[in-house]
């Protein structure tokens, strides 16, 4: 005969098959609350009653325990012992013994993959037919029918075909991983739940404990509790973003679309990280503002097109990031039929929208044409009191006004913001405001001011986890400053350093034109050859993309002095590098 099983003070019992340690783990957690229950009842107990509950407790998931091995093992004579046990507790002890077997059994088949056939002999039945045969008459329907009610109340899916055996091996990793994530008991406590009989049964009974944690499972003696329809969303919608690591596009992108919400909370939250990612990997953030789109299509309700232009607008943002133009401009246009179609005017997306576009008008160049969208943008922001992305609104257009030149004006826009964010929590934004302030009062030549702004910008990024190529553009302002103050060693250590950076990043633009500035610094250092060096370097980048008329001309006086062997003059970089600062992209 089998030894009883005890790991950490809990005896599961003797069983006909030895379980595995997984299986073993798995019983262990299923079985304790029933224990605790046993172990409660118990220690209020006395004489007899106290004897029947300990053994049961030691012999819980024991096979083949029958009235005559209870009456001799706890040296019961007569039924006296028996109808005390049914009047203190409510039940048989048999009947008692089913329940705890029946209700670990409901766990196992909730939260684990395992076989119906391999739950019944860990709890203590011969066969699954007396397994399957109990728990119809205890809860009105058998284990596989259990199980469906369970997927069908996790809104899951049926599985793919056979055929795709990639694809239904990742949807059943993700149904085991909803089984263990969701609270699935306090799915079957639900109001509207087929299982609530169950419920009221066997949870109240013997499932809940002595707390309950955010109300998700009801305390004993109370009536089930409504799982809110949101928070089972809002999980669900985590496992899921959990689940799209190390898989490929198109399971990513079949997994966001297969999955069934009421609500908006996978979009919402695959937004979300595209913001957070594309800080730091700005490719991901392009993926995940592309996933949150997919996911729409297995949202019900009307609002999709209000969605639809907040996902479009954040697939702008992302590809604008990236540099990809056509795409952002693409995806915006998306965005404003979108937004378009909706039923309602939302003011405060449409300036957003209007925002993001002139954004990318200001990276094309088009700078009359982003201050024209800015000024509408805005008007909408001071209408609705929206002081934080009025705040932001108003870097943007300091950020045109000092690449026009505007240096005056661009400080103006700036302390606005300054005031605007005095009392707003938002650490990324106030970096961006000090790293633009410091370049405009850089470009006025106010190098203690700027490099006091510079400190605060990296005071208020320390407070940040990711900052991605923003850190880079800090440490290239104070190369830059560094420079204007005669330190050339520790100006061209900090633009060594930012070059390599944007080289790893795979930003190449940006990093063509630390290129031309740590070359600026070279020639000033006496050391030609490792300016000609970068410079043949820069070339070949700026020759893979489209450079206006003025800097394509700057870079040709480059190209021929490189070729000729002529030297080239410290003015001479300067200038063609204030060229493409002005027509090609705003680099630092």
């Amino acid at each position: 005969m089998n030894q009883p099983v005890q790991r950490d003070d809990l005896t599961i019992g003797e069983r006909a098959h030895d379980p595995s340690p997984a299986e073993a783990r798995a019983l262990r957690g299923a079985a304790m609350p029933v224990l605790d229950r046993i172990r409660a009842d118990r220690h209020a107990s006395h004489g007899h009653i106290a004897r029947l509950l300990g053994y049961f407790e030691s012999h819980l998931f024991r096979v083949g325990v029958t009235l005559k091995r209870l009456r001799y093992a706890c040296g019961i004579r007569d039924n006296s012992a028996l109808m005390s046990f049914h009047r203190d507790l409510g039940r048989t002890p048999y009947l008692y013994l089913q329940d705890a077997r029946l209700t670990t059994g409901v766990r196992l088949l909730a939260a684990t993959s395992l076989p119906a056939h391999r739950i019944s002999a860990l709890v203590g039945y011969r066969s699954l037919h007396v397994f399957g045969r109990a728990m119809t008459r205890w809860c009105g329907c058998g284990p596989r029918r259990l199980r469906q009610l369970i997927d069908d109340q996790l809104a899951l899916p049926k599985p793919p075909h056979r055929r795709h055996t990639a694809r239904r091996r990742a949807y059943f990793q993700l149904r085991d991983r909803l089984r263990q994530t969701t609270p699935t008991l306090a799915i079957l406590v639900a109001d509207d739940s087929p299982l609530r009989p169950l419920a009221r049964r066997a949870l109240l009974d013997f499932g809940a404990p002595d707390t309950a944690p955010d109300g998700v499972l009801p305390l004993p003696g109370a009536p089930p509790m409504r799982l809110e329809r949101t928070t089972l969303e809002r999980v669900r919608a985590q496992v899921i973003y959990d689940s799209l690591a190390r898989r490929s596009w198109d399971e990513r992108v079949a997994l966001v679309r297969a999955v069934p919400f009421h609500t908006p909370v996978l979009f919402d939250r695959l937004l979300t990280a595209s913001q957070r990612e594309g800080r730091r990997s700005r490719h991901g953030g392009v993926e995940l503002a592309q996933l949150a789109l997919h996911s729409l299509e297995a949202v019900t309700g009307s609002a999709h097109h209000a969605l639809a232009a907040r996902g479009w607008a954040w697939l702008g943002n992302a590809r604008r990031l990236v540099e990809d133009y056509p795409g952002a401009a693409r995806a915006l246009t998306a965005a404003v039929c979108a937004l378009d179609a909706t039923s309602r005017d939302n003011a405060l997306e449409r300036a957003d929208l209007l925002h993001i576009r002139a954004a990318l008008e200001r990276d094309r160049r088009a700078f009359d044409r982003a201050l024209e969208l800015l000024r509408n943008a805005l008007g909408l922001y001071r209408s609705l009191g929206e002081g934080h992305a009025l705040a932001r609104a108003l870097i943007t257009r300091a950020t045109i006004r000092r690449m026009q030149r505007q240096e005056s004006l661009a400080l103006g826009d700036l302390t606005r913001a300054r005031a605007l964010l005095r009392t707003v929590d938002d650490p990324y934004l106030k970096v961006s405001l000090h790293h633009e302030l410091a370049l405009c009062l850089c470009y006025t030549d106010q190098l203690l001011d700027a490099r006091e702004a510079l400190l605060m910008a990296v005071d208020h990024a320390s407070a940040l986890p990711e900052l991605g190529d923003l850190t880079l553009r800090i440490r290239w302002l104070e190369g830059v400053i560094a420079a204007r103050n005669d330190q050339l060693d520790d100006a061209i250590a900090l633009l060594r350093t930012v070059y390599r950076g944007f080289g790893q990043l795979g930003r190449p633009v940006p990093a063509a034109l630390v290129a031309l500035d740590l070359a600026g610094l070279y020639l000033r250092a006496g050391q030609p050859q490792y300016a000609s060096h970068l410079l043949r370097a820069a070339l070949a980048t700026f020759d893979g993309i489209e450079v206006p008329g003025r800097a394509r001309q700057a870079l040709d006086l480059l190209r021929a002095a490189l070729r000729t062997h002529r030297h080239i003059s410290f003015r001479q970089l300067q200038a063609t590098l204030g060229t493409l600062v002005t027509d090609v992209m705003d680099p630092r």
